[in-house]
């Protein structure tokens, strides 16, 4: 009888073994998911709240890019190129905001460029008597101009009796008349300080161009303007020629004032500065001094977009490194 009870005992002690280990592992298995899920809860927690901060960090920066506009009207991000069209033609484009900007140099007749907008170099009477005034007053229809110019409101008059119809460092705008036919718009007279003008006559020279940019602007806000707004625009040498300023500083302030313009506001994307002299000698000097100057400032800005580019790089490079070490860091306390 004994050894009957003993073979049982021996034959299923084994299976009783097995599932008593059996549970026991799945006692301990269990308690160590417990651990786990409470670590992978843990982990998880982090992942989400670090993925938050990432969220919040990439909101900042498409807020920081919504925003880019204002503070890229302090350092703009330019890239240029030039181009010979032709002797005695130049181009400069340059992309600013997403928008192309073309700057350009010629040595011709303003009357004739198929432009939007010409600007006049005019006196405070607004009597195109000489100069490129007059060249532009008799391709515009002479009469009709000055009959416009002067029904404009007077401002003062002078002690000779002539009627001052804007002050200097000012600019109007008329119909371009005769003009339209070469799809010109509006004609902008800006008056320019000359040689014997008091004040700074740098600033009033700064100041003419400003306000026929606003003038274009102003324009192009109307409800004629809207329809047909002034995308190109042709500039004479202000303030160099019969009003006697010195060419290099007159140049300088120029292309400083129109690209500042351009880089601050909204305004055209066609900006001509037309060279014309009687003397072919001064002509080409004036020509080549524009093109200098432009291409100085250009390289400037250009100077600073690469600036601006590579402090973006670093910062990426910092950021991916950082993000780098934090993986690292949690596969390192997962293991």
């Amino acid at each position: 009888m004994l050894d009957i009870i003993r073979m049982v005992l021996l034959f299923f002690m084994p299976y009783l073994f097995i599932s008593g280990s059996g549970k026991i592992k799945k006692q301990k298995n269990a308690h160590q998911g417990t651990q786990n899920r409470d670590y992978l809860d843990d982990l998880s927690n982090q992942q989400e709240q670090s993925a938050q901060e990432e969220n919040d960090s990439d909101s900042e920066d498409h807020q920081n890019q919504q925003e880019q506009p204002a503070l890229a009207a302090k350092e703009p991000c330019i890239y240029y190129t030039w181009a010979k069209i032709k002797k005695g033609h130049r181009e400069y484009t340059f992309t600013l905001f997403d928008k192309e900007i073309v700057l350009s140099v010629i040595r011709a007749d303003i009357t004739k460029e198929k432009v939007d907008a010409i600007v006049n170099a005019a006196n405070p009477y607004l009597q195109h008597a000489g100069g490129v005034a007059q060249v532009i007053s008799n391709a515009a229809g002479g009469y009709e101009l000055m009959c416009e110019c002067t029904a404009l409101p007077t401002l003062k008059k002078e002690k000779w009796g002539q009627e001052i119809k804007c002050e200097v460092g000012g600019a109007v705008r008329t119909s371009a008349y005769k003009l339209q036919g070469n799809g010109v718009k509006i004609i902008v007279h800006a008056v320019a300080p000359e040689s014997t003008s008091d004040g700074d006559k740098m600033q009033l020279l700064k100041k003419a161009y400003k306000s026929s940019l606003r003038e274009i602007r102003d324009y192009n806000a109307s409800s004629y303007g809207v329809q047909n707004p002034v995308q190109s625009v042709a500039f004479p040498a202000l303030g160099i020629g019969i009003f006697g300023l010195p060419k290099k500083e007159s140049t300088h302030v120029a292309i400083n004032t129109i690209i500042n313009d351009l880089i601050g506001k909204e305004s055209t994307s066609d900006v001509r500065f037309i060279i014309y002299d009687n003397d072919m000698v001064e002509e080409k000097k004036v020509f080549q001094l524009y093109n200098n100057v432009i291409k100085e400032k250009l390289e400037k800005l250009n100077e600073k977009t690469i600036e601006k580019i590579q402090r973006v790089e670093i910062l990426k490079q910092l950021k991916r490194e950082a993000k780098q070490e934090s993986k690292k860091y949690i596969q390192s306390h997962i293991e």
